[in-house]
């Protein structure tokens, strides 16, 4: 809901008064693809570099605030993926492409850029 202040026609309407509206979606691009996974490759990075400086230990031998600190990066890795995932099942379907072949061309930018244009 969206709190408007004045309606169409400059009419205003009451103060607060809570009326529907639409946002526009707008598809990915692939630069915002490729933007997606790094921040997926970094969320997984931080969560290998926890795991490197606590050990592979069982959580439950882990300090409550290293437990603590490992589920959250662990959690910002899952969401970012799934994040980047919907957002390459969204573009190959507005391109018409096969989702393989678009999830390998952003990992490939996005891990291996090349020069700049």
């Amino acid at each position: 809901m969206h709190r408007v202040r004045t309606a169409i026609g400059g009419r205003g309407a009451p103060r607060g008064l809570l009326v529907p509206f639409r946002v526009r979606h707008v598809a990915p691009t692939f630069d915002d693809l490729v933007t997606l996974q790094r921040t997926a490759d970094e969320a997984h990075a931080q969560v290998q570099l926890l795991q490197a400086e606590y050990g592979r230990t069982a959580a439950s031998e882990w300090t409550e605030d290293r437990g603590t600190a490992w589920h959250a990066a662990w959690r910002a890795w899952v969401d970012a993926v799934c994040d980047v995932q919907a957002a390459v099942s969204e573009y190959a379907v507005a391109q018409g492409t096969v989702r393989r072949q678009v999830e390998a061309d952003v990992k490939r930018a996005a891990r291996h850029p090349g020069p700049a244009a």
